[in-house]
């Protein structure tokens, strides 16, 4: 009796159409190095994006390439109550096929492998933070309502991520 009710509600719900599989996926990369200090600046923020897109048709990964190994990078993560996993690229390897010099660097790529977003999370107004902008929360936005991106590639701000280290 209770597997059937469990049963009926869950149909309930499914149908009702307050859970509805998204029309698109999109695939969301940020390399970055946890080591950079606008990456912490940025880390409420950042992971306020992945708690908000998650469910919405987006899905995150991180590449850390500040950490040795991923051991670190998922300390790191327990540290920062990160809401998804971090995959260590302390080789370069993502960073280097995605092209990301700067940390952070989103990409934001749709079902077909077309890069629809490439830049910053946030570009910082030192003087004024209400005039700061938010890119990459807007182009989030843009593609969840079916539109384009208006500003699809922005200058990222941070660090550099350093290629050859001795």
């Amino acid at each position: 009796m209770i597997l059937k009710m469990i049963l009926t509600l869950t149909f309930i719900f499914l149908s009702s159409g307050v859970y509805a599989e998204p029309k698109n996926t999109y695939k969301v990369q940020v390399v970055f190095t946890s080591q950079c200090p606008c990456v912490q600046r940025m880390m409420k923020h950042i992971k306020s994006l992945v708690e908000e897109n998650h469910n919405q048709g987006f899905v995150f990964e991180f590449y850390d390439v500040g950490s040795k190994d991923q051991k670190t990078s998922d300390a790191y993560a327990r540290l920062q109550k990160f809401p998804t996993s971090i995959t260590n690229d302390h080789d370069l390897k993502i960073a280097k096929k995605l092209g990301a010099e700067i940390s952070p660097t989103a990409f934001v790529w749709d079902e077909k492998g077309k890069l629809q977003y490439k830049g910053a999370i946030i570009i910082e107004n030192f003087e004024d933070s209400a005039q700061s902008k938010k890119p990459l929360e807007e182009a989030l936005q843009s593609l969840k309502k079916g539109q384009p991106v208006k500003n699809a590639l922005t200058t990222p701000e941070g660090c550099f991520i350093v290629s050859d280290i001795q």
